[in-house]
């Protein structure tokens, strides 16, 4: 494939296909240091199409923010060089539409409605939860997700042994109008480990927008404070009172807990509250300092950079993405060092006893117990026919 003037390989559609009329679809990924001009130009489009198409879309979304990853669809008649419709994914939810109406470029932002699809993937553990669940296919997304689920229950770096079993059920979304398919919510996990069962089943109470994750026993599995505030990977160092610093060579107190992940991992707040500190702060590099209520607060050392609207005084909320993990200030590599304090003294954030979620009850909590009846119901038949599937599908809509 031919270079463009600055020596980049020009962009290649990832699928390409035939439209109902007579148009030809292409499917484009966006790489690193990729615009939508460069996209547009490698489909063809004439170079005075592509500047009318960029300034309609520009009015409904910036595109100088696109990033690696997204996806872009357009219909050309290549032979006249015409773009007839342009869509971006600027998110899972919503997606830019572009297209041609007479004389004139039409933009708007349409919610991606996705077909709900059920997997249920099982597995045993001979190193850990990670390499055992990748290797049977299921995203990073969702075990990080599972980790958060089941994080308060069971230590997943110390307390696995090999042979564990695990059994997760999560929902797949489908793109009907593409090819994109997104992870969606974990409904169920299932661990067996040295004997003892883990579960969580999620579940939503009739007057929630959302619902949580529960025993079968309808205990609250979750706190009010998130487990992990980046995808789980690997701790790297643990809270300690006294161990060797990796920099200065001698033994110092480490009054929090590093999260080994790639440079630019999004780093989320563990809890709901009010940003004190947002800037350097000397040897912890670009921090994030959380004070939740009247007991905690929280904080997040060496990030690479702080998200966007993340300042001094703003309120976040529990999962909110205030940065991206780096290495600045006093640090070997990229990790993020999270400070947990209670009372302003500090706490280990993996052995704290903080707040849970209140249990099911009444009406709830029967309404929670049949639907977990009805899942085991389907756990019991379930194996790889579409039949099963359905049937844990079914079982998982009283969820």
């Amino acid at each position: 494939m031919p270079e463009t003037a600055d020596g980049r390989q020009p962009p290649a559609p990832e699928h390409v296909s035939g439209t109902p009329g007579g148009l030809r679809q292409l499917r484009y990924r966006i790489r690193s240091g990729q615009t939508i001009s460069d996209i547009l130009d490698a489909a063809g489009v004439h170079p005075a199409e592509v500047k009318r198409w960029v300034e309609a879309a520009q009015k409904i979304y910036d595109l100088d923010r696109v990033y690696a990853g997204q996806a872009v669809s357009l219909d050309v008649d290549q032979r006249r060089q015409d773009l007839h419709r342009l869509a971006l994914d600027i998110d899972q939810q919503t997606r830019l539409v572009a297209e041609r109406r007479n004389d004139s470029v039409i933009a708007r932002r349409d919610a991606i409605h996705y077909e709900r699809r059920i997997r249920l993937v099982s597995g045993t553990i001979d190193n850990s939860l990670y390499m055992a669940a990748v290797s049977r296919g299921v995203p990073d997304s969702v075990i990080s997700d599972v980790a958060e689920v089941l994080g308060w229950e069971v230590n997943f770096s110390r307390d696995l042994r090999p042979g564990a079993t695990f059994r997760i059920v999560y929902e797949e979304l489908v793109d009907p109008e593409g090819l994109e398919s997104h992870p969606g919510r974990v409904l169920a996990v299932d661990l067996l480990n040295r004997g003892r069962h883990y579960e969580a089943f999620y579940f939503r109470s009739a007057d929630q927008d959302v619902g949580g994750y529960y025993d079968r026993k309808g205990h609250a599995l979750g706190r009010a404070f998130l487990r992990y505030p980046v995808a789980y990977s690997r701790i790297s160092s643990k809270f300690s009172h006294a161990r060797l610093h990796p920099v200065l060579k001698r033994s110092r107190p480490h009054y929090g807990v590093d999260f080994a992940a790639p440079a630019g991992t999004p780093v989320h707040a563990i809890a709901a509250g009010t940003i004190t500190v947002a800037g350097w702060h000397g040897a912890s590099g670009r921090m994030v300092k959380i004070r939740h209520d009247d007991v905690y607060e929280s904080a997040y050392a060496h990030l690479s950079r702080i998200a966007p609207d993340v300042r001094t005084g703003r309120q976040v909320k529990k999962g909110q993405v205030i940065g991206y993990v780096g290495s600045t200030g006093l640090a070997t590599g990229p990790h993020l060092h999270l400070a947990l304090y209670k009372h302003g003294r500090y706490i280990d954030p993996l052995a704290a006893a903080l707040p849970r979620a209140p249990a099911l009850e009444g009406a709830e909590l029967a309404r929670f117990e049949r639907a977990v009846a009805s899942v085991d119901y389907a756990y019991a038949g379930t194996n790889d026919s579409d039949a099963h599937i359905t049937r844990l599908a079914a079982a998982f809509a009283g969820l």
